[in-house]
């Protein structure tokens, strides 16, 4: 599950984006439950095992969810530098062929 969520979190980071979600859990006592999180770019989640026997919530369907959802935002491809033309905006930036000397 927790590889799932990382997962999902990592892409909508990486789209700017965030979204509420409710999972399985399990409490420091052991009581499953459900939690609700919020991920998204300026999210810090950090998973580490729980400590105790049992610990492990294999929950299909949420797990199938989370990675339908990851799989609907898509790659994230980088865009290819070019150098900036007029008009770009870029104010008193150096061109590239000076980096070249």
């Amino acid at each position: 599950m927790v590889d799932a969520v990382v997962d999902y979190a990592t892409r909508l980071g990486q789209r700017g984006a965030t979204d509420s979600l409710q999972i399985p859990s399990i409490s420091p006592d052991g009581i499953v439950g459900e939690s609700t999180i919020l991920i998204g770019p300026s999210s810090e989640l950090m998973a580490e095992p729980a400590g105790y026997d049992d610990a492990d919530i294999v929950d299909g369907p949420a797990i199938a969810d989370l990675r339908a959802r990851t799989a609907a935002l898509g790659d994230v491809k980088a865009a290819p530098l070019t150098e900036p033309g007029p008009g770009s905006g870029a104010q008193g930036g150096i061109p590239f062929d000076e980096f070249d000397e």
